[in-house]
């Protein structure tokens, strides 16, 4: 895609998925209360909340593919993340407990255990799951074209979500990369919320 037609990409995409927030935005409350109804009673859970991924974000997420291998054909049906809930534990024994359940529920089609692949390091963790959406979850009504097929639950303690949200802002919404030693305070970081975590599930197996 020439230069010149990044802005007319990047109006249209704008566009076209702000027409469908509507949609978007109910298909986000039903996923909600059915998350409820499937984790009701599932001790251990802090919170859990759906958003719909903001219009910006979206934009940037499909035009950074664009002239890539990965780069989407229809994004308005392919991005996954369009709607994504996250669901906050106390431990990590409630984490398996909770997609369990959830794939009672629902139909996931990939999960992923997100962590550093060096056994050296400390960073993100999270799981990951990407779930089909049920005909009884879609939106009343005539929907838009080729509207969204899938959505995403991530499902992370208390830890691991202290130490992802502020990571998220610092080292991927910052303005310009992280110094190295930055760098190796956020992975101090990471490695104490990994610490307080083992340390937290193996005194919940305790006072069983």
């Amino acid at each position: 895609m020439s230069t010149s037609a990044v802005p007319n990409a990047a109006r249209e995409l704008r566009r076209e998925y702000e027409a469908r927030s509507g949609a978007l935005g109910e298909l986000a409350k039903k996923i909600e209360e059915t998350l409820g109804q499937a984790l009701r009673d599932v001790p251990h859970i802090d919170r859990i909340s759906v958003r719909v991924k903001g219009t910006p974000s979206f934009t940037k997420k499909v035009l950074e593919r664009v002239g890539e291998k990965d780069a989407y054909v229809d994004p308005f049906r392919e991005v996954e993340d369009q709607v994504a809930a996250r669901i906050i534990v106390y431990f990590l024994r409630d984490i398996p407990v909770v997609v369990g359940k959830i794939k009672d529920w629902l139909r996931p089609v990939e999960m992923v255990v997100k962590r550093p692949k060096n056994l050296r390091e400390f960073d993100y963790e999270t799981t990951h799951l990407v779930l089909g959406i049920p005909q009884a979850l879609l939106p009343e009504g005539e929907l838009p074209r080729n509207f969204v097929s899938h959505f995403e639950v991530q499902v992370r303690t208390i830890m691991q979500h202290a130490y992802a949200e502020p990571q998220h802002d610092l080292g991927y919404k910052g303005e310009s990369p992280l110094a190295d030693e930055d760098v190796r305070r956020l992975a101090w970081i990471a490695a104490s919320c990994w610490g307080a975590d083992q340390v937290y599930n193996e005194l919940a197996g305790k006072a069983r």
